[in-house]
Order: structure tokens, then sequence, then C-alpha cells
């Protein structure tokens, strides 16, 4: 499910939803479990209610909880969850270490001092209370979530999204921008499209970042397989 990150050997999730993060924390390490019997630390910053850890982590997983944000040798990942981190922090404390390394933040200061370094960086938008997208900044891939009591699962991308997308890459290359009003209008009066159905599917692809919307235009902001 989450093959695209746990493939990676630095990888810097940036998201304000607390919940989420701790869960899909959790649910990295579920997978890092089952490709080495290392240990993986997971240190946090948060107070993490023992039911959750019952309820998340498999039995026989080889985990250590630490509350600091160090890299230990000789363990298999680190999987690191804060409200905030500092990117020369994250240069120089893991400078040395070969291990994975996954970190969870709210926010991330200073993230241009990255720059083409190994670190990969996601964001997650929050779509609804039970879906999240996480969007590759470096290759502009995006992965939707569904969240479901302790559990994360990869959702296809919704089909509305899809055609809003498609329809606003077609726009592009054939007029070179396109404005809101004047894809609602085309869909709706020629397309035949119900006018609430494109505005919730413009509203969405916009929330979930895969369209960006700028003084009244559409801007596509990823790729996508459509």
């Amino acid at each position: 499910m989450l093959t695209n990150i746990i493939n990676q050997d630095r990888a810097i999730i940036i998201s304000p939803f607390i919940n989420f993060n701790i869960m899909l924390g959790f649910n990295i390490e579920n997978e890092l479990s089952q490709l080495s019997s290392k240990n993986i630390v997971i240190a946090t910053s948060y107070k993490i209610p023992s039911y959750l850890i019952r309820e998340i982590i498999r039995d026989g997983n080889n985990i250590l909880l630490i509350d600091s944000f160090k890299c230990l040798d000789n363990v298999y990942a680190h999987i690191i969850i804060l409200n905030n981190i500092d990117a020369d922090e994250l240069l120089i404390s893991c400078l040395t270490t070969t291990n994975k390394i996954f970190v969870l933040a709210e926010k991330l200061h200073r993230i241009h001092k990255l720059g083409n370094s190994a670190w990969n960086v996601y964001k997650v938008r929050k779509i609804n209370p039970n879906t999240y997208s996480i969007l590759d900044a470096h290759e502009g891939n995006i992965v939707v979530l569904g969240v479901k009591g302790c559990s994360i699962y990869k959702l296809e991308m919704p089909e509305d999204v899809v055609l809003i997308y498609r329809e606003v890459v077609n726009h592009v290359k054939e007029f070179g921008s396109i404005k809101a009003s004047e894809l609602l209008r085309y869909m709706v009066k020629t397309l035949g499209y119900d006018r609430e159905f494109v505005l919730n599917a413009i509203r969405r692809s916009v929330a979930m970042g895969i369209i960006r919307y700028q003084s009244g235009y559409l801007i596509p902001q990823i790729t996508i397989n459509s």
C-alpha cells in the first residue's frame, strides 16, 4: 500500500494532521517489519495511548519506542513523528547513518536547504475526515489514502477528479489556459454534466492539490495517469 514511500531510504512527510501522522507512521512500521527482522525505532514527541499501539502494531514486530530524535546504530529503520523539525537537524543528525529514515512532521523549517539531497519530500492534504492525499513533491505523483479505524489503505483516484484533470489539461494544451467559469460552462452546456457535480469535482481537485486555482484560472499541478 505504501510501496512508493517505504522503498525510499529518506522520506519526509509534511502534514499538519497529528492523528493521521501517528497512524501513518505506525502503518509504515508494519510494512517495514515484513522486510527485515532488525529493530525499527519509532521516535515521537507525542504521547501515544497504549491501546493505539496494540491496535496497530502486529504481534512479533521488533520495535523500539523512544521519545527523542536521534539515529541509533544497528536498526533497520527510524520513524520519527514530530510537531516540527529543521532541515539542518535532519541533514546533520542523520548524515552518517545508512538506515532508512521516515520523518512525519507538522512543519519542516528551511525546507529549501534539502535541495537535491537524498530526501524525498511528501505533502499531505485532507480531502474529508477519512480521506487524505499524499503528493510527492519531486516526482509529482499523488496517492489517495483512506482511513478506517487504525488502518490506512490506498484508494483509487476519484473518477470525477480524473475527469476534471483531463479536461483542464486538454484545454491548456489547446488554448494555453482555462478559467474555472469557462470550464464549468463548457462541461455543463456542451458535455451535459450537472452543474453541482462539476463544481464539487473542481473543488475536490483543488483540495487534493491536483489542480491549482489562481486568479480565476485552473492550472494542472501534477501528472496523473488519466
